[in-house]
């Protein structure tokens, strides 16, 4: 069965009720748009409310509190009235509110190699602009997977791997010193910047960089270590590490 149905079929009922059975077998998402929707044409009981059921249960569950619950209890929907509603103007609601954009949605991701995303919020106060979402055809393609090694340095005086001191290295060469497992949650990060580049991005054209840490969270890359290495490379190119989230696949690997 095709999702959300046939919308000429789901026209044709004229029966609330049956309607309301017959979504409960398709594919509507239980999310609040969908149960708002519902809630214009089906109002909620009173008799259930008075015995505890919830209005998102009643809308989440509507073809079973209209089909099965109410041929069960009928004395609680006595005043139970959907004469006045117009099934198809349920159809077209919900189509409009929910099928079509989740459809459209859907075709994105079909028509798209690549999609990004992006998560942002901000201050009323702070916005003094209405925000606008464009596309840069100039800008480079990104990958989303980034992977580096970590190799443990093994010695006679650690114990077990949470005890064993370590290095990540990048793909790029740098390389970042970890005394033990639990410091990579308990390194204080109170003296590090919180972006590495912060860039104004145009719908044309490279970013214009507008501030750089990068010298601030990441030291020359060190020259190796192991088991005979004697101090450990700074610890300040781990703290950026930490904010930047740049690992994604790690390989683990122990030296001998």
């Amino acid at each position: 069965m095709r999702r959300f149905g046939n919308r000429s079929q789901l026209e044709a009922i004229q029966d609330p009720f049956a309607l309301a059975a017959e979504l409960r077998l398709l594919g509507f998402p239980n999310s609040s748009s969908y149960r708002n929707t519902l809630a214009r044409y089906y109002p909620f009981p009173a008799s259930l409310a008075a015995e505890g059921v919830d209005e998102e249960s009643f809308y989440r569950n509507l073809g079973y509190f209209l089909g099965r619950y109410r041929e069960d209890n009928p004395e609680k929907f006595d005043n139970y009235d959907l004469s006045d509603v117009e099934t198809s103007a349920v159809i077209a609601d919900l189509w409009e509110r929910i099928v079509t954009p989740t459809l459209e949605a859907g075709q994105l991701f079909r028509e798209n190699a690549t999609m990004t995303r992006m998560l942002t919020s901000l201050s009323p106060e702070e916005m003094t602009r209405d925000p606008v979402f464009s596309f840069n055809p100039d800008l480079p393609m990104v990958s989303n997977e980034h992977e580096a090694t970590f190799e443990f340095i093994c010695g006679p005086e650690q114990d077990g791997i949470n005890g064993t001191p370590g290095i990540l290295e990048l793909a790029d060469g740098r390389r970042f010193y970890v005394a033990d497992q639990s410091g990579w949650a308990t390194d204080a990060v109170s003296e590090a910047p919180f972006s590495q580049r912060i860039e104004v991005l145009a719908e044309e054209g490279l970013p214009r960089v507008e501030v750089d840490n990068a010298p601030i969270l990441f030291d020359p890359p060190g020259q190796g270590a192991g088991c005979t290495c004697a101090a450990p490379p700074s610890r300040r190119p781990l703290l950026g590490l930490a904010l930047l989230g740049v690992m994604g696949l790690v390989a683990l690997r122990r030296r001998r």
